[in-house]
């Protein structure tokens, strides 16, 4: 349909965004990495090692916590993301409610599987880790709400990002800093947001982290939180279209 941001003069909608959001991290590198030595003291010398392999830090966010500063730190997938583009910086993504960012995370999963040439036989069990963190900005747009919901259908399509891609340049030349829209792959549909840049975290680590025990068959991905043991289930049947698990950005 064009350029979205154009079309709806979006520049005039930026606005102030202050929010909680929580964001789905697979805890892997520490116990991969823990694996290979034979003690903590070990662990940390690897872990010296494996950072000066990694993308070099901004000097202005050296001191941000790992688990905010990673998302924007290295390149983009090789399809880029629903607001990204592959030749662009990459984005933070989290939701308003941790089951929202459960089920995309659920979704990727699915989508992993999706490509495997032999899928699973037995479940698989795997953790996860949610966080929450504030942001706040004043160079903020709610893609939810009037004019872009009318266009919603586009902006939250599981299949197609190139419109999105687009918009996410325009917005990101505009100066917005942050942004919330509505989750597709949520069945409560809830809603998500999106970073541009660190200027819009409001701390320099995270306010809490929470563990989740992660079950996983070809047909349903369950979590289970450590903490409080709240129970959160998706059925692949959820993220299919015109049944199939669609691919990000085709």
């Amino acid at each position: 349909m064009g350029n979205i941001w154009d079309k709806m003069d979006g520049k005039q909608y930026i606005t102030p965004i202050m929010a909680t959001i929580h964001r789905v991290v697979e805890d892997q590198e520490e116990l991969a990495t823990l694996s290979l030595v034979n003690n903590i003291e070990e662990q940390a010398i690897l872990e010296e090692l494996l950072e000066t392999s990694k993308p070099k830090r901004p000097e202005e966010y050296e001191d941000l916590h790992y688990l905010l500063i990673t998302p924007f730190r290295y390149p983009p997938l090789q399809y880029g993301s629903r607001f990204g583009n592959t030749f662009e910086p990459s984005l933070f993504y989290g939701s308003l409610n941790v089951s929202t960012a459960l089920a995309e995370t659920a979704y990727y999963r699915f989508v992993f599987m999706a490509g495997m040439k032999e899928p699973y036989t037995d479940s698989i069990l795997m953790t996860y880790s949610s966080y929450t963190i504030g942001i706040k900005t004043v160079h903020g747009i709610f893609l939810n709400k009037q004019p872009f919901n009318t266009v919603e259908q586009i902006i939250s399509s599981p299949k197609y990002y190139s419109d999105t891609q687009k918009l996410g340049s325009s917005m990101r030349k505009a100066n917005v800093e942050a942004f919330q829209y509505s989750s597709t792959r949520d069945p409560e549909k809830g809603i998500n947001v999106a970073l541009f840049t660190p200027k819009a975290l409001q701390s320099k680590k995270p306010i809490s982290i929470e563990r989740w025990i992660c079950n996983i068959t070809n047909e349903e991905i369950g979590f289970i939180s450590n903490d409080n043991h709240n129970r959160l289930s998706f059925n692949r049947d959820l993220f299919l279209v015109d049944g199939l698990i669609p691919a990000p950005a085709c």
